[in-house]
């Protein structure tokens, strides 16, 4: 049961580095030809890649403090 959780972490994890790396917009339209930064979508992103690479994180030490017993 542990292992399954400690996947599913490693798993969400990696899911949401790749969504808020890659994918996640930090920036809005003002015009048709202009887009700005947006400071508040800029730190949603860099919270959800804290958030994700900590869950990956505490995935990997689940699975290898977990083999130890």
């Amino acid at each position: 049961m542990l292992g399954l959780f400690a996947t599913l972490l490693i798993i969400g994890g990696l899911v949401g580095l790749i969504y808020f790396g890659a994918f996640f917009e930090r920036s809005v339209a003002v015009d048709s030809n202009w887009r700005v930064n947006n400071v508040g979508l800029m730190q949603d992103r860099l919270i959800g890649i804290i958030l994700s690479a900590l869950s990956m994180l505490i995935g990997v030490l689940i699975t290898l403090f977990g083999r130890r017993k």
